[in-house]
């Protein structure tokens, strides 16, 4: 089972796996033992994969630096 860090994570360096979890949140959380609630579903449904890949990016450049 992952945990929500794990998942976050994930979202944040693998571009696949962050549109999987936009557009299928349900069946991506719990194809990783996270049973998901409503409100995790409607908040991953909200988010921009464009400003979640922006966001990774920007990790990535300051852990460069």
């Amino acid at each position: 089972m992952a945990s929500i860090q794990d998942i976050v994570g994930k979202a944040l360096t693998d571009r696949q796996f962050c549109s999987a979890l936009i557009a299928e949140p349900e069946k991506t959380l719990r194809a990783h033992g996270v049973e998901p609630t409503q409100e995790m579903i409607e908040a991953l449904q909200a988010l921009d994969e464009t400003a979640v890949q922006k966001l990774a990016a920007a990790f990535k450049k300051e852990q460069a630096a």
